[in-house]
């Protein structure tokens, strides 16, 4: 099944995702300003979850899903701690990583994020990326450009890495 959205559905998308996150990133805050975080190992000795993974995924997910209930989410812990394998479907498809960067999280190091993307009908639409350690929030949705933190980004001009500023 095809989902057909207008400009404005997805602006809702946008704006709503925008806010999750941001809510979220006081979640991220709490654990990253604990002076010792308890961590389980997933899948390889390097690979962590933390509570606050845990935390903001079911966060995410049940506040994108009262929203927007005809969606489908591809969590990292939800899909890592019982092994399926999601498919892709024409479905608005929520992806998300809670804490990208679990490791540096872990360390005090300011170089995670809370990631989401939006998938409808198999297609990247719409993405959030907020590192709250750094007050870092990159956002783009389709045909209406790129932010950082609510302004607009754009790639450099200069065709040169010499010329770069």
């Amino acid at each position: 099944m095809t989902y057909n959205y207008t400009e404005k559905e997805l602006k809702t998308y946008y704006d709503v995702a925008l806010e999750q996150v941001n809510k979220c990133g006081q979640i991220f805050m709490e654990g990253y300003r604990k002076s010792k975080l308890d961590a389980k190992v997933k899948d390889a000795y390097w690979d962590f979850v933390t509570v606050y993974d845990v935390q903001i995924e079911q966060t995410l997910c049940q506040s994108l899903k009262a929203a927007f209930p005809e969606s489908i989410f591809i969590g990292e812990e939800e899909t890592s701690s019982t092994k399926n394998k999601m498919k892709l479907t024409d479905a608005p498809t929520w992806i998300l990583d809670p804490i990208d960067g679990t490791t540096n999280f872990m360390h005090k190091l300011p170089f995670s994020a809370i990631s989401l993307a939006l998938t409808i009908n198999k297609q990247l639409v719409m993405g959030v990326v907020y590192n709250p350690a750094a007050n870092e929030l990159y956002s783009a949705w389709k045909a209406n450009g790129a932010y950082l933190n609510g302004q607009r980004i754009h790639v450099s001009g200069a065709r040169k890495v010499c010329n770069t500023k």
